[in-house]
This record gives structure tokens, C-alpha cells and sequence, in this order.
């Protein structure tokens, strides 16, 4: 029998058209963890305070450290186990008539990585409401919501020279220079970078930085490399460089996130 994670608070309030948020503290004993569960409908988390480890199906894990969104689809199925100081987290239920817009899936999970909305913005509109809360509350839901549909690739429409752009970036280990892109797709490198954009929602360094930061978060999940071997497998100039973007983009350093997944 496993000892069960504890919520010490939780508040829900419904908001605007049709979106509900719920705030809870979670802590735990140092074996505990939560069971895979899911909800019928998507929504949003934001955690707040502290950090969590969320295991999600087919093996796969995160990790959600404070000030981090995720948007979950549809009965997508998830664990969270707590850090050592807990975490606070909301919870953002979202009509099916919102997510239809972003093209959501069902079990579909997305990390939004330096979303435009300030968490502790969302956190003080939620705790210390006045008469406008509400509406802030459901703007910045929408525009969660928008940074969601923008990061999402967009390539059913994309040019196969453009795929295999694409594929060429996500094969290298390091930053590949325009020129050479351009080149090899027979383009000029503006049409290059606009046609990129248009199709899959970034640039391509971007692209190629998202792609790079998340071979690094995945190597610190299952090897040891130390973190300079890291920088230079995968093109930083060093490791400042590298812990620097890694903590930009996911609110933790990366011998912090090394140390947090190995430790569950």
C-alpha cells in the first residue's frame, strides 16, 4: 500500500465562457507518488510553487518546474509525483469549443515553453480578485490558448522540399547554417526562412534550438554525460551557454533537472 499525496488546500471558481480554474497545494512522503488518471476534459495546468515529475503514457516523463503551463488534451492519461517542498498547481478546464480552435487531440500532451502570460500575473487575478479578475482570468486563458496553436507545427500544407528542411535540422547535432539549408533545398534563404515560419510557426533557429534543448533534457534523463560533453555534442559554445538556454526553457538548470528526475 503506497501512501497517498496530499492536498493541503484546493479552491475552484468557474470564469468565463465556460473555463473553470482549481488551485490546490500537493505534498508528499518521500515514497509517495500519484496513480495514472485522466480527465474527460482538456485543460490547462500552471504550477506555481515548487516542482513535479509527470509520467505520461508510453514510459514517457517531464518534468514541471514553477512557472511552467502544460495543455492536455482529452483523457490524456498522467502521474505527477511531487518534489521534495510539494508544489502548487492550477488546473484550467477548457470547453471543447476553445481546444477545437487549437486543434487539440485527444491524450495529447504540450509543454508550452516562455508563454506570453506572467504566471505570477494569473496567480494574484486568481487569489486577490477585484470586479475586472474575471475578465483578465479569461483573456489570459485565451491567450495561453493562442501561444499553444502558434507553437504547434503546422506542416500539412508544407512543401516536401520544406519536410525535408526540416528533417535535415532535426538529424543535425548542431546548429546548421542558413546558407547551407538554402542550398541544399535549392532556395533562396529568405523565401527559405519565410516559408519556414509560415508553415511551422518559428524560425529556424528556432527550431533548431527547441530541437537541440530537447535532446539535452533527454540525455540528462538517461545518461551521465557531464555537461560540457553536453554543450559540445550538441553545438552550444559551452556549458554556460547551454544551462543558460536549458533554464530559459524549461524554469529549472539542467543539474537541477538531472538531479530531480533521477531522484524519482
Amino acid at each position: 500500500m503506497h501512501p497517498e499525496t496530499t492536498i493541503l488546500n484546493h479552491a475552484r471558481r468557474e470564469i468565463g465562457d465556460g473555463i473553470a480554474i482549481g488551485y490546490g497545494h500537493f505534498t508528499r512522503q518521500a515514497t509517495a507518488y500519484t496513480e495514472m488518471h485522466s480527465h474527460e476534459e482538456a485543460f490547462l495546468a500552471l504550477v506555481t510553487e515548487g516542482q513535479c515529475q509527470e509520467r505520461l503514457e508510453k514510459g514517457e516523463a517531464q518534468l514541471l518546474p514553477n512557472n511552467c503551463f502544460a495543455l492536455y488534451g482529452p483523457e490524456a492519461s498522467h502521474a505527477r509525483i511531487p518534489g521534495p517542498q510539494g508544489y502548487s498547481v492550477f488546473g484550467i478546464a477548457l470547453p471543447h469549443h476553445l481546444t477545437q480552435k487549437i486543434n487539440l487531440k485527444p491524450k495529447q500532451v504540450r509543454k508550452l515553453l516562455q508563454p506570453g502570460v506572467r504566471p505570477a500575473r494569473f496567480q494574484q487575478e486568481f487569489k486577490c480578485p477585484d470586479a475586472y479578475s474575471e475578465l483578465a482570468l479569461t483573456a489570459m486563458v485565451y491567450e495561453l490558448l493562442a501561444d499553444a496553436g502558434r507553437a504547434e507545427p503546422r506542416d500539412s500544407k508544407a512543401p516536401s522540399w520544406l519536410l525535408r528542411v526540416r528533417e535535415r535540422i532535426e538529424d543535425d547535432r548542431t546548429l546548421p547554417r542558413l546558407s547551407d539549408l538554402a542550398y541544399e533545398a535549392g532556395m533562396e534563404e529568405s523565401y527559405l526562412s519565410r516559408c519556414f515560419r509560415l508553415h511551422f510557426g518559428q524560425s529556424i533557429g528556432e527550431y533548431s534550438r527547441q530541437v537541440r534543448i530537447d535532446q539535452v533534457r533527454k540525455d540528462l534523463m538517461q545518461t551521465e554525460l557531464p555537461l560540457g560533453a553536453l554543450a559540445a555534442q550538441y553545438g552550444f559554445t559551452d556549458e554556460t551557454h547551454l544551462c543558460k538556454i536549458f533554464k530559459k526553457a524549461f524554469g529549472v538548470a539542467p543539474g537541477q533537472y538531472r538531479k530531480s528526475t533521477h531522484s524519482n
